[in-house]
């Protein structure tokens, strides 16, 4: 049984990570009233990983549907741009996606490749994580750029997507047919809502319970 989650969290604001102060919560600066009224730059994040559950393996990459999620993936960007971590562009996003390490990333978006000074600028090893760049990667969703990091699991990689765009409606119905499999279930989880590790890895004791804010999709859900 493959169980997939897919973690999501919205208007995320991440002023005070890009070196930008924000006036509404800076005593130091005098703002004008523009200023204060001026809305907040949000942003979103979503994070995709998921346990095969007979042989208790932990990560996207263990499932046995892994092929299938990052064709999923594939579909969902193919009208987009993608660039690997050296600012290449990326022929077949579904391969990339099965053969990227860990602590590396992808960026993805419509046009021209970003400058190579932000690729360079969020380029990850195994000494960094990603809220180290997340200036850089504000930078880059702010130009309409969406990033995927491979993340560490314990049994191979999950993926994390930043996004100054809301991402979950594409998230939620590509992945939905998937749900067709009697071997495949998938829930939705409010990222503020997993609020320690035995919560994130609910399906290993409470499967028939999922905590509140954790919605199994099915083939019926619907978007509220």
């Amino acid at each position: 049984m493959d169980i997939f989650k897919l973690i999501f969290e919205h208007d995320i604001l991440l002023e005070h990570l890009s070196g930008v102060e924000d006036p509404r919560h800076t005593a130091k600066k005098e703002a004008s009233l523009e200023d204060f009224l001026k809305p907040a730059k949000t942003y979103t994040k979503y994070y995709l990983t998921g346990t095969k559950l007979d042989e208790q393996k932990f990560g996207l990459s263990a499932l046995e549907t892994y092929q299938d999620i990052c064709d999923t993936l594939s579909s969902i960007f193919a009208d987009k741009n993608v660039y690997s971590s050296n600012g290449e562009l990326v022929e077949n996003l579904s391969d990339a996606l099965q053969e990227i390490q860990i602590h590396d990333h992808l960026i993805i978006g419509t046009g021209d490749a970003p400058e190579s000074r932000l690729v360079e600028a969020i380029r990850l090893n195994s000494d960094k994580n990603v809220r180290d760049v997340l200036p850089e990667l504000t930078e880059l969703m702010d130009l309409g750029f969406v990033i995927l990091y491979a993340e560490n699991a314990h049994h191979g990689k999950d993926f994390h997507f930043f996004s100054a765009r809301n991402l979950y409606e594409f998230f939620f119905e590509k992945f939905q047919p998937m749900t067709k499999k009697p071997t495949f279930r998938y829930f939705s989880i409010n990222g503020k809502k997993v609020g320690s590790e035995r919560t994130f890895y609910f399906e290993t004791w409470t499967l028939h319970r999922p905590p509140h804010g954790f919605e199994e999709v099915t083939i019926d859900s619907k978007l509220r």
